[in-house]
């Protein structure tokens, strides 16, 4: 405990001087104040210990020249990887639907222009295919291993031609059958006649989001 001694003598302190409003200054005595200091903390306490000194300063650990080569080629790699799937996504082939592939098919063939003798079975073997593969991936028909008898049950079955049309393709596929299987040999005109009962049973199926566009 520290006691410090009284301040001021004769029993009386100081407190300093005042100016009135008037400009006169006055000096305030008062009886004599003692001030008593003393430590919080009890004797032998050793909780509050002197400094350690100064805080060592913090080095950061060093990186070898080669994982900076890495590290670069690695991030190199990744910018790389990422402009590429960024110009595939934007350059992807838009995919194409069952009736314009079956349109594009049906014009090439055209272009081959009317077949005779030998190339008559092939042509209508391709415009057949044409039509069938048509149907199959417009309507979800997936019977690529069955016959023709077989291929057009499973049609009539599910009901998604009407009925004109599936007329129209029973005919159409029947007549085909007999080229290719019956040894039988349109001429020209029924050559022609073929493409043209295959387009129009093409457009006459025409989804509504083609017609729309």
């Amino acid at each position: 405990m520290i006691t410090s001694p009284s301040v001021g003598s004769g029993g009386e302190t100081a407190t300093g001087a005042f100016t009135d409003a008037s400009g006169d200054e006055h000096e305030l005595l008062t009886d004599e104040i003692p001030l008593r200091i003393g430590s919080v903390v009890d004797p032998g306490d050793d909780s509050l210990r002197a400094a350690r000194g100064a805080m060592s300063t913090f080095v950061p650990p060093q990186v070898p020249p080669w994982a900076w080569g890495v590290g670069g080629a690695t991030l190199i790699a990744l910018a790389g990887g990422a402009f590429w799937l960024a110009r595939r996504r934007k350059h992807a082939p838009t995919p194409i639907s069952a009736w314009d592939m079956a349109v594009r098919r049906l014009n090439d063939l055209a272009e081959q222009g009317v077949p005779e003798g030998a190339a008559v079975e092939p042509y209508y073997v391709e415009l057949s295919d044409i039509v069938r593969h048509y149907v199959e991936d417009r309507y979800g028909l997936r019977a690529p291993e069955s016959t023709t008898e077989e291929f057009l049950r499973d049609a009539r079955r599910s009901g998604v031609l009407a009925p004109p049309q599936q007329s129209a393709l029973e005919a159409f596929l029947a007549e085909s059958d007999k080229v290719k299987f019956a040894r039988h040999t349109p001429g020209p005109d029924a050559c022609r006649q073929a493409l043209e009962t295959a387009r129009h049973f093409v457009a006459d199926t025409r989804p509504v989001d083609e017609v729309a566009s």
